[in-house]
């Protein structure tokens, strides 16, 4: 399937700066809330409030088969991974080991798989363009921890 990487990596950036717009919005007319936010802001409850707030679900999952995938690359690769990286899911229902893999790209290339365990979660939540994001959590020296919003 061949795909306009540029073309959805231009539609997330609009779309992430929404969101990001209608909360600076909120902030601004809430200073008070801001300045709570600032004290907590790596709290896990504080992240699950934020969630609430949109109304957004979030799974997590695994990302695996990262030194497989890059291979000689993988040390450039995971060093250009941070927690909050963007990274998008694809499925490959022509893999010809697993015909519902979900492939895990960053900008340049496919990095890894999402692990077969956690596929079922991933699928419901694949939107109809045959592509989502999801965002780094946690950095392993094998694997990632993704999370990605339901729906």
């Amino acid at each position: 399937m061949e795909m306009d990487f540029d073309k959805m990596w231009q539609e997330i950036k609009k779309r992430d700066y929404e969101r990001a717009e209608q909360m600076r919005l909120y902030y601004k007319e809430h200073p008070e809330a801001l300045a709570e936010l600032r004290k907590h802001l790596y709290d896990p409850f504080v992240q699950r409030m934020s969630d609430a707030m949109f109304d957004e679900e979030m799974v997590e999952f695994t990302i695996v088969g990262i030194s497989q995938t890059c291979g000689t690359d993988y040390t450039n690769v995971m060093k250009a991974i941070h927690p909050d990286s963007l990274l998008l899911l694809i499925p490959e229902p022509n893999n010809p080991i697993d015909s519902r893999a979900i492939a895990v790209w960053n900008r340049e290339r496919r990095i890894g798989y999402v692990k077969s365990s956690d596929i079922k979660r991933v699928e419901q939540s694949l939107c109809m363009s045959g592509y989502t994001e999801c965002w780094v959590v946690k950095k392993f020296k094998n694997s990632l921890i993704a999370e990605m919003t339901l729906g």
